[in-house]
């Protein structure tokens, strides 16, 4: 992982759980974008068809697909 960009000098502090924070990203890069969106269905973020749940959402469901 590349370090944490700087912005006119100013470097955020190092991410709380970091290790973990490492692994985590790490196995998302690994994943094909299906495999990523599949996960918000099974979190309920979106529905199979690609709406996103209205508890989500500040507007009407909008398909990403």
């Amino acid at each position: 992982m590349s370090p944490r960009k700087t912005t006119n000098g100013f470097r955020p502090p190092p991410h709380a759980n970091a290790k973990i924070h490492r692994k985590i990203m790490a196995e998302l890069r690994k994943m094909t974008s299906e495999e990523i969106f599949q996960t918000w269905v099974e979190a309920g973020i979106y529905y199979p068809d690609g709406k996103l749940n209205k508890h989500y959402s500040r507007t009407d469901d909008v398909p990403i697909r």
